[in-house]
């Protein structure tokens, strides 16, 4: 199991995240909007197993002001295994390893939302 990493969102990853998450096409355009948000310091790390994308989990950089300092977090966003593969550990594996990836930015905290 290795990840991948993903600085520049395209529609394949949005298409990616409907299987996952199993939405019908007609929310994508929404999911363009969010996704596609220039404003926002995010990317997209993939836990693939051969040459398939197991999962995924979508980081979102963000600095927060805490009891009078500055912090840099990352937010974990949709996060998602492939519904073949579900139940299997992969989850855990996504997890662990993402957290090892972020720990060497330097980031302070870690905020989780959206669990799938």
């Amino acid at each position: 199991m290795k990840i991948s990493i993903k600085k520049k969102i395209e529609k394949k990853d949005i298409q990616n995240f409907l299987k996952i998450f199993e939405q019908s096409p007609k929310n994508i355009k929404n999911k363009n909007f969010i996704w596609k948000n220039t404003q926002l310091n995010q990317f997209l790390i993939y836990l693939k197993k051969e040459d398939v994308d197991v999962g995924m989990i979508r980081v979102i950089e963000r600095k927060i002001f805490l009891s009078n300092k500055h912090y840099k977090v990352a937010c974990l966003s949709s996060i998602g295994i492939l519904p073949s593969f579900r139940g299997k550990g992969y989850s855990k594996i996504l997890m662990n390893k993402t957290n090892l990836y972020l720990k060497n930015l330097t980031l302070k905290r870690i905020i989780q939302s959206y669990l799938y």
